[in-house]
């Protein structure tokens, strides 16, 4: 659990240092060499952009700052992490590089492209942290693409995704995110703080699920895994209210790392597995640990029509007494996914 040790130390952060080396208009901007700079956060600790408001951001190509003009290659480590009225980002042809965190509680963004010029994307670059999560109104991103002529990632089949096109590898999901059949690896963090995700089917073909790729996705309840799967990774699933059901087809148990399940309740939830290999997942570690384990045969009808759609409610906030808590499918939950009685 380093990682997620080191996002919330991250978080809580409150020493406010100034993060760039000067700023135009409503961008701030560090110097990267005699020729570029890259845009960067307005502090380079947690909040990291306390009090900027501006709701649309146009990156150009080129900034002069002191009678030299600078190259835009790059998006800094958090550049826009905790804008929380951003909801649209234009990002130029000059750009390269989309750092850690890029746009992490970015609360109202709902789209973004990424152009043919990106080449290199690093973790994290959207979600939304478990501390902020209460101040969502609507959902936060619903649409992700990749330019066509991009070399390095591609948003095949329309997927609302970004792929690593050379190993098929999902590095970054929303919401609407459908996952390609020719998928072989859910990245790390892919999905992390997706809180309206509320069932996710992964096609036959993805072969690994990386470490946190689910962390953080509170309403996600419902998780079809395929045959194909052979590893699932540190805290893949991690963090959230009750798994209702998960059905994994694979007839040869997933090896499973670290506290996949951690801070979820499985011993209420329902596993459903090959019959053949129904005994091995009942003695497998932590797949033992689910409230009960039966055959694939067995799966109802109405659970096995609906597992590839969203077949639970949005979560809703609810101010009482003065906290905040999250009603949904007519149950209340602390926002760290305890149910209130």
């Amino acid at each position: 659990m380093k990682k997620i040790l080191s996002l919330i130390l991250a978080l809580v952060a409150t020493t406010t240092l100034w993060a760039y080396d000067f700023q135009s208009g409503d961008l701030y901007y560090n110097i990267t060499s005699d020729t570029t700079v890259e845009v960067t956060s307005k502090s380079s600790s947690y909040p990291y952009n306390e009090g900027v408001t501006f709701t649309t951001a146009t990156i150009p190509s080129t900034v002069t700052y002191n009678g030299t003009t600078y190259s835009i290659t790059s998006i800094g480590k958090s550049a826009f992490n905790n804008c929380p009225s951003l909801t649209y980002v234009t990002i130029p042809n000059s750009v390269t590089i989309i750092g850690d965190a890029a746009f992490f509680d970015c609360y109202s963004l709902t789209s973004i492209t990424i152009p043919s010029s990106v080449t290199s994307i690093g973790e994290i670059i959207f979600g939304t942290s478990i501390e902020n999560w209460p101040l969502l109104g609507d959902p936060i991103l619903t649409a992700i693409s990749v330019e066509y002529s991009n070399p390095i990632y591609d948003s095949r089949e329309n997927c609302n995704a970004i792929i690593e096109t050379a190993t098929n590898t999902l590095i970054a999901g929303c919401q609407n995110t459908i996952i390609p059949n020719s998928v072989t690896s859910i990245g790390t963090y892919a999905f992390y703080g997706c809180f309206i995700l509320s069932s996710i089917s992964i096609p036959n073909g993805v072969t690994s699920i990386k470490d946190y790729a689910f962390a953080a996705c509170i309403g996600l309840s419902s998780i079809t895994i395929p045959n194909s799967i052979t590893s699932i990774g540190e805290g893949a699933f991690s963090g959230g209210f009750t798994i209702i059901t998960i059905i994994c087809e694979a007839i040869k148990v997933p090896t499973l790392e670290s506290y996949v399940f951690y801070d979820r309740d499985i011993s209420e939830a329902i596993l459903y597995v090959p019959a053949e290999s129904l005994e091995d997942y009942k003695v497998a570690e932590q797949w033992k640990d689910f409230g009960t384990i039966l055959p694939i045969e067995e799966l109802p009808a109405a659970v096995e029509n609906t597992h590839n759609s969203s077949s639970t409610t949005n979560p809703k906030k609810l101010l009482r007494n003065g906290q905040v808590y999250i009603l949904q499918d007519g149950k209340t939950y602390t926002v760290m996914g305890a149910e209130v009685k």
